[in-house]
């Protein structure tokens, strides 16, 4: 096992048994963030390999985002997966662990706008558990703590800062 594995496997046990909510986010809009619309969720440097290791059925394509002169990997939801082997980037939305001069800050990932209820701060019933927070923040200071990831993470804060101000 590389040790990018072993990254990975501690990254994805971080969110096992916790999500934004105390149930089921998804029924409150029907999955959207799961259905094929062609956007998908970037994959981390060496994610895809840990993923093939645990067998998934995933759609891994090329994205248009590019790191390191190579196209980042493009994971794209069938519809239903193994909640076990989602990828990071899966296991942290709505929010995202922006990497911005040193410092990791939670804040909601801007492709969720439209698309995920839990964005509606005028509904008291609607909010994001802060145990989930603090975990999307701990994975955040894990992978800002190893060069290579660290390099992703601030670049792909930077891609999701240019989504923010195109999205309405």
């Amino acid at each position: 096992m590389s040790d990018y594995s072993l990254i990975y496997e501690k990254l994805y046990k971080l969110f096992d048994n916790t999500t934004p909510m105390h149930f089921d986010c998804g029924l409150l809009c029907s999955h959207s963030c799961c259905r094929d619309n062609g956007s998908g969720m970037y994959l981390f440097p060496h994610e895809e390999e840990y993923l093939e290791s645990l067998g998934h059925d995933f759609t891994i394509t090329e994205s248009n985002f590019i790191f390191n002169d190579s196209f980042v990997k493009l994971l794209v939801c069938n519809g239903y997966c193994n909640r076990g082997i989602r990828p990071l980037s899966c296991r942290i939305f709505p929010l995202f662990p922006y990497l911005r001069n040193g410092r990791i800050s939670v804040d909601f990932d801007p492709r969720a706008k439209g698309m995920c209820p839990l964005l509606f701060t005028d509904i008291d019933e609607l909010y994001i558990l802060g145990l989930f927070r603090l975990k999307v923040f701990k994975a955040g200071t894990i992978v800002s703590d190893i060069t290579e990831l660290a390099n992703f993470l601030e670049n792909y804060s930077a891609e999701l800062d240019t989504i923010a101000r195109f999205k309405l």
